[in-house]
């Protein structure tokens, strides 16, 4: 029976500490192949690169001839100016390493250069490169080039020249050798140098590639260099030819690098025959990373082994100063749970007797004396640090509970007065509720992955296969009716190698859904109904590779929401049952109401922005707790709609950013919701619906003129408010005075902030408490040892005091913005 490999956790593609552990594993320790001796023939020409953050260039420092020799060619880092190794093949291939950390040629290349001498690499003439940068981490490219199961899916015209079904990749150490037709070993021949180089002979020329990554692991350039013996009109076909294939190959990775990062795959399977190359590669940064993590814990301590990475001269890459500062929640757990917290007794102490309270109010004195008692640097920066921090922590506390005392004897609640009426502290939002980008991942983790979400009217599935594809703050879904009738919610992500399932038409209508990565294929219900390739290996099991189903629930009159969370039972749908039903029931909205139109409407702002007023409307809250009742109508802050002057239209607010409204016309109604994309961009969507019956003669429904020019008009109001936002002091919601009324009326009721602020808050302390990011909509993973012990080495990079911040998937630590 075939054993079927996973791939590498999704964490190993998106973290910055785990890539600079890679840089120090991996790039500093290897070598590069830079190109034919052809491209080096100029002398005093300079010919550059950057690799993992090295610059170094070649140049010829003399000689006649028409290709210079070994001893002409010189490799120097750019920065210290120290000639870095270097080796020139036989055939004419320059390689070399970015540091003197590089071991033997030989020895990294054993058994390379007789393949090489297959090919005279000086008759290849120079021509054109390319460079640019996509948004994948490394790692995803070079997945995609060590198998051609893709070929036929994503490369139809390469793969009419080169058969997939011949298609075999041999491995040896450091090196894939990959053999498109074993008829023609000179032509069709791809080379994988590990970790990150490429070379290419087919169709008459010679391609090399470089996947270098950036200081970001999301982002890696791309480096493309051609030689062909021909000019003209056969080496633009050639090029033409292979452009293709690169932009095919870039396409490819950047969606699949979408769904690494957003939190819902996990973690793909390999085909034991056909993707060899993919698993020797990925096995191969596994136990060189694993194996450096190990000896630098064992020679410098945890401290120096998961640092910046920073640990050899030439690595002293420039990164934000903020990505060293520590979340100082994080930092207290990790201080209090050592076994030195006795020691820290008389400092938790000192905090106490540091916060006074006088009339009601709250304030705080310095814990330390002021300069000349006992001078501040006297202590560790790291003490400094927690003393502040756990001043701050008592002051809150002690805050807190005054507020609820005075709420409990009726004098006052923080809903009566805001509390710098009352307590003498700083705002629980932080400084970049609007804009920070941690505070919107929270945002995604907390709300958007654990709340039901208004998505779509079952109207608009009036046949099997009919399905709409959306995206909800960066998480890809799409709807779809079973030939049963059924509509079903899935992830878009396909299980095999993360690639989205519907990837070109948002809406449309088809039984079967093909993956344009490697072919696989799901019926309406999201079974797996065909995988090429594995189909025919015995122990693999089509049921256990089904898309990732999402909860869904379909009201009485045909209102769908989703819920995204993936672990055990998700609490039951904020809107009873009984409440959407009379809503739907009193203003006439039909299971059969007919969609009439709809829009998408992008804005440069914070979503928050786009919901109000949330007790403003006491007949919508109908009797649910405060902390339940859902927000102020959208449509109502977008239009200035008020029902008290208008009895016929009623709202029906979906908590957190949708709102169904019914005009009292004709069964007319809308949704509108307000989708994020990232803390800075927004979108606006509106649908509207009706009835059948209600259809004029020429089809419309009487549609108020305007809505759509409304809806922009609003939105340009949040982008100037939100611009202004942006600017220092202008940031908190404590901050509202600043702005004038009108941008206040268009953005946002402190009360619906705070109600955002106690969910968001409520997360991050189970998250605390778990000493790791909460994602409920990750599924379940494979328990195989290898996995486990990937994850948790990012984890433990991720959390380690002193690491650097990482990615968009792991971050919980910048400036304090999290530390509530």
């Amino acid at each position: 029976m075939a054993e079927f490999q996973r791939t590498l956790p999704a964490s190993w593609y998106r973290s910055l500490p785990l890539y600079q552990l890679e840089r120090r594993a991996v790039f500093l320790k290897a070598w590069y192949l830079l190109g034919p001796v052809t491209r080096f023939h100029e002398v005093d020409t300079k010919v550059q690169y950057e690799i993992a953050q090295e610059r170094l260039y070649v140049e010829r420092k003399f000689g006649s001839s028409a290709l210079p020799t070994a001893e002409e060619l010189k490799v120097i880092h750019e920065s210290t100016g120290a000639e870095l190794p270097s080796h020139l093949t036989p055939t004419g291939l320059l390689f070399a390493g970015i540091s003197q950390d590089a071991p033997d040629f030989h020895e990294f290349y054993p058994d390379l250069e007789p393949l090489l001498a297959r090919v005279d690499f000086t008759r290849l003439p120079y021509r054109h490169s390319v460079k640019y940068e996509g948004n994948f981490n490394w790692k995803t490219m070079v997945d995609g080039y060590q198998e051609c199961l893709h070929c036929q899916y994503t490369h139809p015209s390469f793969s009419i020249y080169y058969p997939p079904t011949f298609y075999t990749v041999y491995n040896h150490l450091n090196f894939s050798q990959h053999v498109a037709d074993p008829k023609k070993p000179d032509d069709g021949l791809f080379l994988y140098f590990f970790p990150n180089c490429t070379l290419n002979v087919y169709g008459g020329g010679m391609s090399s590639f470089r996947v270098c990554p950036t200081r970001d692991p999301n982002v890696t350039r791309m480096e493309f260099d051609y030689y062909h013996l021909e000019l003209g009109d056969k080496f633009e076909k050639y090029f033409k030819f292979v452009r293709q294939v690169a932009m095919e190959d870039y396409e490819l990775c950047e969606r699949a690098q979408e769904n690494l990062q957003k939190g819902v795959y996990n973690e793909g399977i390999l085909n034991p025959v056909k993707e060899t190359g993919v698993a020797y590669y990925q096995n191969r940064v596994f136990d060189l990373v694993t194996e450096q993590h190990r000896h630098e814990k064992s020679t410098e301590g945890p401290e120096k082994a998961v640092g910046d990475g920073i640990s050899h001269p030439a690595q002293a890459a420039a990164v934000p100063s903020s990505l060293y500062e520590l979340s100082r929640m994080e930092y207290l757990s990790s201080f209090l749970s050592n076994t030195f917290v006795l020691a820290s007794v008389p400092i938790i102490l000192l905090a106490i007797l540091a916060v006074t309270q006088k009339d009601g109010k709250v304030f705080r004195r310095p814990l330390l004396p002021r300069p000349g008692a006992l001078p501040l640097d006297t202590l560790s920066s790291n003490v400094q640090s927690k003393l502040a921090w756990i001043e701050d922590l008592f002051l809150r506390r002690v805050a807190s509970t005054i507020a609820t005392r005075k709420g409990s004897d009726g004098l006052t609640t923080a809903a009566d007065q805001p509390p710098s009426a009352n307590v003498c502290k700083e705002s629980d939002f932080p400084d970049n509720w609007w804009t920070g980008d941690e505070v919107f991942r929270l945002e995604r983790r907390a709300i958007f992955s654990k709340t039901w979400l208004y998505i779509a009217h079952a109207s608009r599935f009036t046949k099997p296969g009919d399905y709409h594809a959306f995206e909800i703050c960066g998480f890809p879904l799409f709807l779809i009716q079973g030939k049963d009738s059924v509509i079903r919610a899935f992830h878009n992500v396909c299980r095999h190698r993360a690639y989205p399932v519907i990837s070109k038409k948002k809406s449309g209508s088809s039984t079967v859904m093909g993956c344009r990565y490697h072919g696989w294929t799901y019926d309406s219900k999201g079974q797996l109904i065909k995988a090429p390739q594995f189909e025919c290996l015995e122990g693999f099991d089509k049921t256990q590779n089904s898309l990732f189903e999402i909860r869904t629930a379909i009201s009485k009159h045909g209102l769908i929401f989703v819920n995204l969370d993936a672990r055990g039972d998700p609490p039951e749908l904020q809107f009873d049952a009984r409440r959407i039903d009379r809503f739907a029931s009193v203003n006439r909205i039909p299971r059969r109401s007919v969609w009439i139109d709809g829009w998408e409407l992008e804005g440069r702002f914070n979503w928050k922005m786009a919901v109000r007023n949330l007790y403003e409307d006491k007949g919508v809250a109908g009797g649910t707790k405060p902390e339940l009742s859902n927000l102020r109508s959208v449509l109502q802050s977008i239009f200035g709609v008020d029902r008290a002057s208008d009895p016929k239209s009623s709202t029906l607010e979906a908590f957190p950013t949708t709102s169904i409204y019914a005009t009292g016309k004709e069964s007319v109604w809308y949704s509108i919701s307000v989708a994020p994309i990232e803390a800075n961009r927004s979108y606006i969507r509106c649908d509207m619906y009706g009835s059948a019956v209600g259809k004029q003669a020429d089809g419309s429904q009487g549609i108020p003129d305007g809505i759509k020019s409304s809806l922009e008009a609003r939105i340009a109001k949040f982008e100037a408010t939100y611009k202004s936002f942006s600017t220092p002091g202008r940031t908190n919601p404590d901050d509202d005075s600043t702005l004038n009324e009108d941008a206040v009326d268009c953005t946002h009721d402190r009360t619906v902030q705070e109600m955002i602020l106690l969910k968001l808050k409520s997360h991050l302390k189970l998250e605390r408490v778990a000493g790791e990011e909460i994602l409920p909509t990750v599924r379940g993973s494979s328990t195989s040892d290898r996995y486990k012990l990937a994850n948790e080495l990012c984890k433990e990079l991720e959390n380690l005091e002193g690491s650097i911040s990482s990615s968009p998937a792991c971050q919980m630590m910048v400036k304090d913005s999290l530390a509530w």
